[in-house]
C-alpha cells in the first residue's frame, strides 16, 4: 500500500517537475573576477577624537558566498531531493534575507595596503539580484606563503598606522585574533546581474559604517590610555580589551562592502 502511495504521490508530481526541470527556466551562471581594492582605506576620526592613518591592513579569510533575495532554481538533483525526499534546511542558505546563490571557495589573505588591485580569483554567481556578501574568518598559516616573522602569522587580522589628537603622535599596530570560522554575514553588495554582464567585483574596506557615516572601525579605541609608558607607540594584543573592542568591529559586517566596476 505505501508503494503504491508513493508512485501515486510520484506521478502526481510529473508535471511539476517537468516545468521545474525546463532548461528554459533556468538562470544563467556567469564566473564574474573577484579582486581586493588595494589602494588603501581613507584617514578617519574616531569617537575619541584621533585622527587615524591606517599604514597596513591585512586580513585572513576563506569561502565567499554572493546573496540574492528571494529564491532562484537550484541543481536538478537538488530539486528532485526537495520535491521528494523533505528535510528540515530546503534552502542553502538565507542570510541577510538572501539566498546563497553565488560562491568564491577558497583562502585568502586581503592586503588593502598592496597598492593595486589584488586578484582573488573567479566567482562563480547565477542571475539574479544580489544585495549581500559572506565569508568566513581564520587564522593565517605557513600554507599562505607568508614568512615565520610575518605579524600575521597565527592571527586572523594585521592593522597598523599612526593615532594623532593634539600635537600628541602615537604609532600603533595590532594583532587580532578571531575564532576560526566565524562569519561576516551581509556585506553590502547591489548588483542586478543578468545573462551577458561582465564586471568585476571589488572588495573594499571602509572606514565609517557607511549606514551611519558616523561610527568607525576604531571607536572606542583611546590611543593615550593604551600607552602606559608613554613612548609614543601602542601594541594591541589578543587578550587586550582594545583587541575586543576592534575586533567585534572587524567581524560585523558594517565594515565591509563589495564593489562593483564596470
Amino acid at each position: 500500500m505505501r508503494r503504491v502511495l508513493s508512485w501515486t504521490v510520484l506521478l502526481s508530481l510529473l508535471p511539476l517537475l517537468a516545468a521545474v526541470c525546463d532548461p528554459a527556466g533556468e538562470p544563467a551562471r556567469l564566473v564574474l573576477p573577484v579582486v581586493v581594492d588595494g589602494r588603501g582605506v581613507t584617514a578617519f576620526r574616531n569617537a575619541e577624537g584621533y585622527d587615524i592613518d591606517l599604514s597596513a591592513c591585512r586580513v585572513a579569510i576563506r569561502d565567499l558566498e554572493f546573496t540574492i533575495a528571494g529564491e532562484t532554481h537550484a541543481g536538478l538533483d537538488e530539486r528532485l531531493r526537495r520535491l521528494l525526499v523533505p528535510v528540515a534546511r530546503a534552502h542553502p542558505g538565507h542570510y541577510a534575507g538572501g539566498e546563497v546563490t553565488g560562491e568564491l571557495p577558497g583562502r585568502f589573505i586581503v592586503d588593502f595596503f598592496s597598492g593595486a588591485d589584488g586578484a582573488l580569483g573567479d566567482g562563480t554567481l547565477l542571475e539574479g539580484d544580489y544585495h549581500g556578501l559572506n565569508f568566513s574568518f581564520r587564522a593565517a598559516d605557513a600554507a599562505d606563503g607568508i614568512e615565520t616573522t610575518d605579524p600575521l602569522l597565527g592571527h586572523t587580522a594585521w592593522l597598523a598606522g599612526t593615532a594623532r589628537r593634539g600635537t600628541d603622535t602615537w604609532a600603533f599596530d595590532a594583532v587580532l585574533d578571531i575564532d576560526e570560522g566565524t562569519k561576516m554575514v551581509g556585506g553590502p553588495f547591489t548588483l542586478a546581474l543578468r545573462a551577458g554582464m561582465s564586471p568585476t567585483l571589488v572588495l573594499r574596506l571602509l572606514a565609517f559604517d557607511p549606514s551611519t557615516e558616523e561610527e568607525t572601525l576604531f571607536d572606542g579605541i583611546d590611543f593615550a590610555t593604551l600607552d602606559a609608558d608613554g613612548d609614543g607607540v601602542v601594541a594591541i594584543q589578543p587578550g587586550d580589551a582594545a583587541h575586543n573592542i576592534l575586533r567585534r568591529r572587524l567581524q560585523v559586517h558594517d565594515h565591509w562592502w563589495l564593489d562593483v566596476r564596470r
